[in-house]
């Protein structure tokens, strides 16, 4: 079977799995912001307002993710079949369709794995290996079904190195004009795609065929100055004080937003922060896989997969950093073709068929087993390096951060058939992913009033204004646990609260 129908296939498969329950989770951190951002920004346009002072807004970001986004929320608006109708999500906060997008993107990424892995090894079974190994990766499922930049960053950083080794490999023309249009769009999404730059140009300074041309080293220096050109087209934000606006823009975006718990303690986090996180983060199965591919006998593009794994990590030298493996997220495409490498080693070390698909049942069934016990939640997954309870209890690793498990928790709030309104408290951060309560029941700012309390963890840890004292003469109803290690949000009524 041909490469390219294979790849097709790759996107379908993926698209159908990631496409189930996109609803099964309630409004996240920042899908608000991209998407809604998004849509002003196309309204901008509609209106003919390229003003400073309107795209300002959310200028710390690059603006291609939320043009994407922002067409989503246009015809989820203007199409009521694409509206959900589950009457949870405040007006104008249905997003369930924008995630769509996103699965879109992601399902395409997958297949773009695939078509990188076949372009260095020219292996169908390496190729496939690899857009499995991304695909049962928590850390890309983490993101791959809700808005946010990391999808589409993830995207067009595959695409970049996709056609930066295509180019390196014919210097066609149709290829330099592709990576300068994935690269515009990647770094037209986050500035930490320019962390990927260095791949074109030593794909280009080391390979040995085709030999170079005349204007070779031209192109290769005038490639992301083409880029940040086109950029600065489509980006009205940088019209006007071009210099001065793309500098505030790269500094607001590379600041320290919040501080956040690590290893125990709050505070900035340390240079060592995402080699933590990719540790603990990662299945160690998948760690096990990509060790035997950095070891074992030596592949013509191995140091280019090195480097494409580390790469997105220099972000460590930026003051930013949060969210776990977020803004590295781009490491997964090297990190994937390599841990591919390393099963492949292990399939040409069988000696027969029945052999090979054992260890290819076995990694995978063991690798699809924190995706069907973290099932929404993949946000919140650890490998088990460091005990659940003591994440927990300790405050090592972010839980609940964008706040995971409200929707479910308000889904869970018992029916009544009493005709008392009752009384909700809602000790939740972030709040503005805080879901429309169900018919009967109403926020209060008095806790002392409340029938029912809703806590989660990301409150506990940094608003603490509920105490376990106050929460005494409560009893606890329900629990949303992640993969039933800890919880991420509980739910308590009053003692003498009667329900019927």
């Amino acid at each position: 079977m041909k490469s390219s129908i294979l790849s097709v296939l790759v996107f379908v498969v993926s698209l159908g799995i990631l496409s189930v329950n996109l609803n099964s989770v309630g409004e996240h951190w920042d899908e608000v912001t991209v998407a809604s951002v998004g849509e002003s920004y196309l309204g901008f346009m509609k209106n003919g307002d390229f003003s400073p002072s309107s795209w300002e807004l959310n200028h710390e970001h690059p603006p291609v993710a939320k043009y994407i986004y922002g067409v989503a929320r246009f015809l989820t608006k203007n199409i009521s079949l694409l509206q959900d109708k589950s009457g949870y999500y405040p007006a104008g906060r249905d997003f369930v369709f924008a995630r769509f997008f996103s699965v879109v993107m992601s399902a395409i990424t997958v297949a773009i794995i695939f078509l990188i892995a076949w372009e260095l090894t020219k292996s169908r079974q390496i190729a496939l290996l690899s857009s499995a190994f991304l695909f049962v990766n928590p850390v890309f499922q983490s993101y791959a079904r809700i808005i946010s930049l990391e999808v589409p960053l993830l995207l067009f950083g595959s695409l970049f190195v996709l056609f930066s080794i295509k180019y390196a490999n014919t210097k066609s023309l149709k290829n330099y004009l592709a990576v300068v249009a994935s690269f515009t769009l990647l770094i037209g999404t986050r500035y930490n795609g320019v962390l990927l730059l260095p791949l074109f140009i030593g794909s280009l300074l080391f390979r040995e065929t085709p030999k170079p041309k005349k204007g070779d080293s031209l192109k290769m220096v005038l490639m992301p100055v083409f880029s940040l050109l086109i950029l600065i087209g489509i980006w009205p934000y940088l019209w006007h004080s071009t210099i001065i606006n793309l500098l505030a823009s790269a500094d607001r975006g590379l600041e320290v937003h919040t501080r956040e718990y690590f290893m125990g303690q709050l505070g900035n986090t340390p240079w060592f922060y995402y080699f933590v996180y990719f540790g603990v983060r990662t299945p160690l199965l998948l760690l096990a896989t990509f060790v035997i591919g950095v070891f074992c006998r030596p592949k013509k593009e191995k140091l280019m997969l090195i480097a494409l794994f580390l790469l997105p990590f220099l972000a460590s030298v930026f003051p930013l950093k949060q969210d776990g493996l977020r803004y590295v997220n781009l490491y997964l495409i090297g990190f994937s073709i390599i841990c591919a490498l390393g099963v492949n080693f292990l399939l040409d070390l069988a000696k027969n068929k029945i052999l090979k698909s054992s260890i290819l049942v076995l990694i995978f069934g063991f690798c699809s087993l924190p995706l069907i016990r973290f099932f929404p939640y993949y946000l919140d997954y650890y490998n088990g390096l460091v005990s659940s309870n003591k994440i927990y209890n300790q405050r090592l690793f972010e839980i609940g951060g964008w706040g995971e498990g409200v929707l479910e928790a308000v889904k869970r709030l018992p029916k009544s058939q009493s005709s008392l309104v009752k009384k909700v408290y809602l000790a939740i951060s972030p709040v503005h992913i805080i879901p429309d309560l169900p018919e009967g029941y109403k926020s209060t700012a008095d806790f002392s009033q409340a029938d029912f309390v809703l806590v989660n963890t990301n409150y506990r840890w940094y608003d603490n204004m509920v105490t376990s004292e106050d929460l005494e003469n409560l009893k606890l109803i329900n629990t949303v646990l992640v993969g039933n290690k800890f919880p991420l949000i509980t739910t308590y009524i009053r003692s003498s609260m009667v329900l019927y």
